[in-house]
């Protein structure tokens, strides 16, 4: 009897250790920050009636109507604005599963690629800050993950979404307002550019190192997180990166 109840209290303590020990450090206090910011947000609007009925969401469109990029203006009069209440609530429904999903390192892939696209939609929008750092946060995150897995498919999805940077950086380059030092990280398209130039770069050097992997009969250094044979207990220990790369 007593062991059966110190097996069940000991469970929740192995799931958190579990948690921590899968994802190098700096993986784990980005998911754990980025989370809990996409939750309080999702609460947040759980809370209000205004944003419930639409009416809060209305209010952004118009305050941010004069900054909206070119390119998505056609999609808030087309998909926006006719939906409130619908859009409002898969927000709220979005930002809530996103943060549950980064908090207990379940679903990590599709809440970042989902957070990174709300996060698109609001830069988009007009309101830069503070999604362009989420931005930025996910996408190492989401790079880490790219680089840490072997799959062919993942080389597909990670050229695809190269490409996607690129057409972004491209088509919000003309919608460049504003170059002053002070207002520049206010300026939607400004940053969405710099994020999709960045965005790109970032998938050429990975698509680069994962090909020099591949040709040399490598796997990614970080595979042994991805597979869930890595704990924290071999960062003690020398490790020997080479050999362990090439096993």
């Amino acid at each position: 009897m007593h062991t059966r109840t110190r097996h069940r209290s000991s469970r929740p303590s192995r799931l958190v250790r579990d948690r921590i020990d899968s994802v190098p450090t700096w993986v784990l206090l980005i998911q754990l920050f980025i989370g809990l910011g996409w939750l309080r947000a999702g609460v947040e609007k759980v809370i209000s009636t205004e944003w419930r009925s639409g009416v809060e969401l209305d209010r952004f469109l118009v305050e941010h109507g004069d900054v909206t990029v070119w390119w998505y203006r056609p999609f808030v009069d087309l998909a926006v604005e006719p939906s409130l209440v619908a859009v409002s609530a898969v927000v709220m429904l979005g930002q809530l599963a996103i943060g549950t999903a980064l908090i207990v390192g379940r679903g990590v892939g599709p809440a970042l690629a989902v957070g990174m696209l709300l996060n698109l939609h609001f830069v988009a929008a007009g309101a830069v800050d503070p999604s362009v750092f989420y931005l930025l946060a996910q996408g190492a995150v989401a790079l880490w993950l790219v680089e840490s897995s072997a799959r062919r498919r993942t080389s597909i999805l990670a050229a695809g979404t190269t490409v996607g940077a690129a057409a972004l950086a491209v088509v919000s380059v003309s919608g460049i307002s504003n170059l002053h030092p002070a207002e520049v990280v206010d300026d939607p398209a400004l940053m969405l550019s710099m994020v999709g130039v960045l965005a790109a770069l970032a998938g050429v050097d990975s698509l680069r190192r994962r090909g020099t992997a591949r040709r040399s009969g490598q796997r990614p250094a970080s595979t042994a997180f991805a597979t869930g044979s890595y704990s924290r207990s071999t960062r003690s220990r020398p490790v020997n990166v080479s050999a362990s790369i090439t096993r």
